[in-house]
């Protein structure tokens, strides 16, 4: 999957304003770190991220709507949830950053999301990834 996954229009702008303002940034997934890892690196993105936190393929429970992904992105990258801000484009990543007590954006990338992902509460709804590239600096 991570051979032929494309890229999201605007993460890569996201993530370079979040390294040029200082912001730490950790990839939170419900695929295997190594898949995620192997897509950034393809791709140019791996120098931009500090840490993958992937599923556990011991336990498929913890996945999210759990909140452990983003507690344990969290802890690898020294701070404590509740002051990330954690973007999902599914109403099971907003569960997930909202029990991990997190800020949430909701990353509406098609027709229809940006009413479920308001409807599940996200702090903030953005239909572009530019958004939050523009916010970050």
């Amino acid at each position: 999957m991570w051979k032929s996954a494309l890229a999201t229009p605007g993460a890569a702008e996201s993530l370079a304003a979040c390294q040029s303002t200082g912001k730490l940034v950790a990839i939170v997934s419900n695929n295997y770190a190594e898949a995620v890892t192997r897509y950034l690196a393809r791709n140019g993105l791996a120098g931009l991220v500090a840490h993958v936190e992937g599923r556990d393929p011991s336990d498929p429970t913890l996945i999210k709507p759990s909140p452990h992904l983003i507690k344990n992105a969290a802890g690898a990258l020294g701070v404590q949830a509740a002051p990330c801000v954690f973007i999902g484009d599914q109403t099971s990543d907003i569960a997930a950053g909202r029990s991990a007590d997190a800020h949430t954006i909701g990353y509406a990338n098609k027709p229809g999301k940006a009413d479920a992902l308001a409807v599940a509460e996200a702090d903030v709804v953005v239909a572009t990834m530019m958004e939050i590239a523009a916010a970050m600096r």
